[in-house]
């Protein structure tokens, strides 16, 4: 579970940077977390205790979601006009129904 941690803070270390040094360009980067879904086979070789962990965290904060509703967080991102200006930009996703498919 550390590595994976360690993989997402470099996806976003990542876009800061590209984001940093190309937006004069007109090109902007982004980095997205689509949401905690089981539906995929990430959490196979976690250790049975963290598991537990992430999911009751999941559950506390409400960061569960189906495949289609993290895939929507991408193509809202790619809809969005590009901002003017620098900085953290959190985008939230319109609620979709009663099943839990919606953006933090």
């Amino acid at each position: 579970m550390v590595a994976y941690g360690q993989s997402k803070t470099a996806n976003v270390l990542f876009a800061v940077e590209a984001d940093r040094r190309h937006q004069s360009e007109g090109i902007r980067a982004f980095a997205l977390h689509p949401g905690a879904i089981l539906e995929t086979d990430l959490a196979r070789n976690y250790d049975p205790e963290e598991l537990k962990q992430v999911v009751e965290r999941a559950l506390r904060i409400g960061s569960f979601k189906t495949a289609g509703a993290g895939r929507r967080h991408y193509h809202l991102l790619r809809d969005q006009p590009a901002p003017r200006r620098p900085g953290r930009r959190v985008l939230r996703e319109l609620r979709r129904g009663p099943d839990q498919e919606r953006g933090r």
